[in-house]
C-alpha cells in the first residue's frame, strides 16, 4: 500500500520539487538504504561484544581479533 502510494505521488514531487531536487532526494535514498545494509547485524554485534568485555569474558587474543575487525570497519568506510 504505502509503495503504490509514493509512485503515485511521484508526478507531484517532480512537479513540486523539479527533476534535479527529485533525483537528489533518490541519491539520499539509495545512500540511506546502502547504509544501513552495511550495519545490519553490526550494531547487536558489538553491543554483544562489549557487554562480554566488560564482563571479563575476553582475553588477550579475542580483544585483538575485536581491535582488528573493528579496525578493518574504519577503513572500509573511509571515502576513496
Amino acid at each position: 500500500m504505502a509503495s503504490s502510494i509514493g509512485l503515485a505521488f511521484v508526478p507531484v514531487y517532480i512537479d513540486y520539487l523539479g527533476i534535479e531536487a527529485y533525483g537528489l532526494i533518490g541519491v539520499f535514498a539509495i545512500l540511506q538504504a546502502w547504509l544501513a545494509l552495511l550495519d545490519f547485524g553490526m550494531t547487536p554485534t558489538l553491543a554483544r561484544e562489549m557487554s562480554r568485555f566488560s564482563a571479563g569474558a575476553h582475553d588477550a587474543q579475542s580483544i585483538a581479533i575485536f581491535s582488528e575487525a573493528w579496525r578493518s570497519l574504519h577503513v572500509s568506510s573511509l571515502p576513496p
